[in-house]
């Protein structure tokens, strides 16, 4: 099995691994010939030789790489209208005129449905295009907001909180899944956390942005705003981010048909697979262009 510190780190500090001959950077070297130092990555980190491609910096995840950007703004707005509802919904049925246990019913469905649909959407997003599920859980999210405005009926209340949670169902389990697919498999843990950051910063500002509406310009313009804001990042979804093609999941070893290779996306490598040791073995071809480490699938000669 790989040792301990497996796959190679993308941080600034070099990894070494056993049995990997890395190339020297020392003066041993410029004393034996050579001229330059190893070229450096983007934000002063040596560039590895396994994948050719500089790391993911805050501002790409966050915007400038399309797929995830748009992937880190719609978990930021999903996050903002999520705490708009928790605050602002329960005023706004009280000033319908609901009974307290109608609010509380109506209130209760919206998580209910979205905690319950996660068992249907989660292995949707391993199976469907990312974009597809977050542009429709997106625009669902921001139409039903934008219908509660136009409505005073409590069964119409009771849909439309559990249209919100089918909404935020689809694109929930699917923000993880999309950053996971399209970021570089040794980035992905870093562009989790720079994901997580914004989208969970949603409920402080939305919480702060929504209270400021409400009080300068009433409930209803906060509600309105938010919904408008909503739909706006499902039409962002829908005009940067793409679907890499998709290959059949019975694909074995050396057959990627279809697959799009790009600065930015390269799963292309990595085919579905029916196990996770055949899985593994694709990861070590990918990285591991010259002699794999010790104890590796490769260098074990399985593979």
């Amino acid at each position: 099995m790989p040792r301990a510190g497996w796959p190679p780190s993308t941080a600034c500090a070099p990894t070494l691994l056993p049995g990997h001959r890395h190339r020297r950077t020392g003066a041993a070297e410029l004393a034996g010939g050579a001229r330059h130092p190893p070229p450096r990555r983007a934000g002063g980190c040596a560039a590895s030789g396994r994948s050719g491609r500089a790391a993911l910096s805050f501002w790409d995840v966050t915007w400038r790489q399309p797929n995830l950007g748009s992937v880190t703004q719609a978990g930021l707005v999903n996050n903002l209208n999520d705490g708009m509802v928790w605050g602002l919904l329960p005023m706004l049925l009280g000033s319908k005129g609901f009974t307290l246990t109608q609010i509380g019913t109506v209130a209760a469905v919206y998580p209910a449905v979205w905690g319950l649909g996660q068992l249907i959407t989660g292995p949707l997003a391993d199976r469907l295009c990312k974009k597809d599920l977050l542009f429709w859980g997106m625009l669902l999210q921001g139409v039903v907001l934008l219908a509660m405005l136009f409505t005073d009926a409590y069964p119409a209340f009771l849909l439309l909180a559990a249209l919100l949670g089918a909404g935020t169902a689809l694109v929930y389990p699917t923000f993880l899944a999309a950053v996971a697919e399209y970021a570089p498999l040794p980035q992905r843990a870093h562009s989790v956390g720079i994901f997580r950051f914004w989208r969970d910063a949603g409920y402080a500002i939305g919480a702060l942005l929504t209270g400021l509406l409400a009080d300068a310009f009433g409930l209803a313009t906060a509600l309105a705003a938010i919904g408008g804001l909503t739909v706006v990042s499902a039409l962002v979804i829908q005009r940067r981010m793409y679907c890499p093609p998709v290959t059949d999941t019975r694909a074995r070893a050396g057959s990627c048909p279809g697959r799009r290779r790009s600065a930015w996306y390269e799963p292309a490598a990595i085919c579905r697979t029916t196990s996770s040791w055949e899985a593994a073995i694709r990861v070590e071809k990918v990285f591991f262009k010259g002699p794999a480490p010790e104890g590796s699938f490769l260098a074990s000669g399985v593979a």
